[in-house]
């Protein structure tokens, strides 16, 4: 690509795309795929130590993801028409 023929990407094309990526991804987190373990010291007495583990999900309601998928495309589909 030549330096006079330089494609620019719009501002609002860019956080509309972002907003979809975030979107989707907080839809397939709504699935339980998205997890994380947790461990967990305990205060212990003694030569006794105690740890726990959690299996969590990440969860994001699904308003949110939907708001970030709506918003996003507008914002791409304004982008694409200016």
């Amino acid at each position: 690509m030549s330096a006079d023929k330089l494609v620019f990407v719009k501002p609002l094309m860019v956080v509309g795309a972002v907003l979809v990526a975030f979107g989707v991804l907080a839809l397939i987190a709504q699935t339980g795929i998205v997890g994380y373990t947790s461990q967990d010291k305990l205060p212990h007495d003694g030569d006794t130590h105690i740890t726990v583990k959690q299996e969590r999900i990440l969860s994001i309601s699904p308003l949110w993801s939907g708001l970030a998928l709506a918003a996003g495309t507008t914002l791409m589909i304004v982008a694409a028409r200016k």
